[in-house]
């Protein structure tokens, strides 16, 4: 196996002009684009769309010849959907949602000199009846290269492959395909960004199945640093906006993993980790599912305290005294009832969802640095009519990962088998050492670092019950969403006494009856639409999945001695509810815990927790924790 990196200049000629969403100068309509560097590029995004456009032409121009052209033994439209990948279908075009994933991988590509400052250009619109401009259709350009001056963007363009037979074929189809395309970005139609040379240096590398020393731990620590922005999207509250997250899911690690891993070995389309899948590593094929990835949470590269979700027990009070406004936060998971809270009588406790500012608490908890993030709008363009489609366009909100690590603990310990487990860990080693390739929506790549020092929580977990009035209790907040409440035994009409009623029915059996549920302060939403149903639901009635969201807080009482259910809770994630391993069972497999029937899953990072982290505001000695608890 052969990891290939194409170096690729593409020298354009002047005047260019690559559009960018953001404000430019006063006075300008169309700006030539910027990355978070400052830095003039062409989109990776925008590169590959035009090499496969370029291929797509090449097969209509030569016919039957483009295999000797090419040098590929495959049709067209499977070399490229095997490459370049294929879009899953919509809920507007009501396709399936199965897609190959994309095997070869593009940077952007960047003018490296300093961004100078430009010139401009104009265009006008003449009325095709009258024969003169249209009132107010004068569109002001950014023009920073001059007519004929030839512009260097340089990316890479990198691949897995099995030989050098293959490389060697994708390289000249790449080669031959990028050096079709006349010309990048707008205004092509009139000259601007004409393609007049294309270099390419290659590099590769073998990669060899040297499996590391490894000791069986049960735990390991990742740093992920993603090497370009990433957008992990958001559930959606439009059709063609992607918000990021800052945190990355564990499902989206593992599904990463896998996709590195099946290119490693030349596989494509769905892939399904199970015996034999890799011969190699057979441990690792055996137990991949056994293996839980926790989400990874963003942190400051100088740091190394992991962040922690806020419980949505705390409350801000305030008064006015003297002019002044005096501001106390307060965790209230104590408290059964609501009141006010003493020396504030004027004033209710104000929750989460009503703060204008909540920076002191972001601080607290590791929250008060956070990556920034730039908008990139994209379009789908029409091969024939060679524009943009109509009503096409969306856009990516990103995150720009510069300052920032992301941290992951991998839970190895559904693997009872000391000696099986360290092998497992060798392989997993391997294949977390060539790094992540193909995460998020726009397919960036990550380096992965061990982190074989234990990384702390910036908020500690005390794992002791809670002496309160001759009474036991323990206090858990959500860290990551979790399936809890069965949404078949709720609805629109369901009272907080059914809610109430759902969530101790369900604790009470994750708990194998140790604790009773008091009371909670929590969230809920709705996961679902056409990609999740056709995926995990297909063929069933359409029913979003309920989560309870992170930073819920429920308060137990002890019924008899719970310290070991919570042990394991803290450490491998709460356990998948049984009557959801019975509703989301489907198509032979009828345990509903497994990643291909639902992706909520343990194993994926859902139902992480932390317990009783109140001690540690009242704990603190430093005075650096400013939350009085109740």
């Amino acid at each position: 196996m052969f990891n290939i990196t194409l170096t690729v200049t593409l020298t354009l000629e002047g005047p260019i002009l690559t559009k960018s969403t953001s404000m430019g100068g006063y006075g300008l309509d169309a700006v030539m684009a910027k990355n978070h560097n400052g830095e003039y590029y062409l989109p990776g995004t925008l590169v590959k769309g035009r090499l496969l456009q370029a291929w797509q032409e090449l097969h209509d121009v030569v016919g039957s010849d483009y295999k000797t052209l090419l040098d590929v033994d495959k049709q067209l439209d499977d070399f490229a959907n095997l490459w370049l990948g294929k879009k899953s279908g919509s809920r507007k075009d009501r396709g399936a949602v199965d897609s190959y994933r994309t095997k070869i991988h593009f940077t952007d590509f960047i003018y490296a000199p300093e961004a100078k400052a430009g010139s401009t250009l104009h265009r006008i619109h003449i009325d095709k009846d009258r024969g003169s401009v249209i009132k107010g259709a004068l569109l002001v350009m950014e023009a920073p290269f001059a007519v004929g001056e030839e512009v260097a963007f340089k990316g890479s363009i990198s691949f897995t492959t099995i030989n050098n037979a293959e490389a060697a074929a994708v390289k000249k189809c790449v080669d031959i395909g990028l050096k079709w395309i006349p010309n990048f970005g707008s205004e092509k139609t009139v000259g601007f960004g004409r393609l007049v040379r294309v270099s390419i240096d290659e590099k590769s590398f073998q990669i060899v199945d040297a499996h590391s020393d490894a000791l069986g731990k049960e735990f390991l620590y990742i740093i992920i640093n993603p090497e370009a922005p990433f957008c992990f999207a958001k559930r959606q509250v439009s059709d063609n906006l992607f918000e990021s997250e800052d945190i990355i899911s564990g499902g989206a690690i593992k599904g990463a993993l896998a996709s590195t891993w099946a290119g490693l070995l030349g596989k494509s389309g769905h892939i399904e980790i199970t015996n034999g899948f890799d011969n190699n590593r057979k441990e690792l094929s055996e137990h991949f599912h056994e293996i839980r990835i926790t989400h990874a949470f963003p942190m400051p590269v100088e740091r190394n305290e992991r962040p922690v979700v806020a419980p949505l027990s705390l409350a801000k009070v305030k008064k006015n005294e003297e002019e002044k406004e005096i501001k106390a936060n307060y965790d209230v998971a104590f408290e059964k009832e609501a009141r006010l809270i003493n020396g504030f009588p004027d004033n209710a406790p104000a929750f989460a969802v009503d703060w204008k500012d909540s920076t002191d608490i972001e601080k607290i908890f590791g929250w008060d640095d956070k990556p920034k993030r730039e908008l990139r709008v994209r379009t789908a363009m029409d091969r024939e009519r060679r524009k943009s489609k109509d009503k096409e366009l969306f856009a990516y909100e990103m995150v720009i990962p510069t300052g920032f690590k992301w941290v992951s603990r991998i839970d190895l310990s559904r693997i009872t088998d000391a000696t099986i487990r360290a092998k497992v860990e060798a392989q997993l080693r391997q294949l977390l050492s060539l790094g992540l390739i193909g995460m998020s929506k726009n397919k960036i790549s990550a380096k992965v670092e061990p982190a074989d020092t234990h990384i702390e929580n910036k908020i500690k977990s005390v794992c002791e019950p809670i002496n309160r009035n001759g009474q036991k209790y323990w206090v858990i907040t959500l860290q990551t969403p979790a399936i809890l409440c069965n949404p078949t035994e709720l609805n629109e009409i369901s009272t907080s006494e059914d809610l109430f009623n759902n969530y101790k029915k369900v604790w009470d059996k994750l708990s194998s009856s140790t604790l009773e549920l008091s009371h909670f302060f929590a969230t809920q939403s709705l996961a679902g639409g056409y990609y999740l149903h056709k995926r995990f639901q297909d063929g069933k009635p359409y029913r979003p999945y309920l989560l309870t969201n992170a930073g819920s807080v429920f308060v137990f009482t002890e019924k008899r001695d719970a310290k070991g259910v919570i042990e394991k809770w803290l450490k491998n994630g709460l356990d998948f509810p049984q009557w959801a391993k019975k509703e989301y069972g489907k198509d032979g497999k009828e345990d509903g815990e497994c990643w291909q029937n639902c992706p909520y899953i343990p194993e994926n990072g859902y139902g992480e927790i932390a317990v009783n982290i109140h001690q540690s505001y009242s704990n603190n000695a430093e005075g650096e924790v400013k939350i009085n608890v109740l």
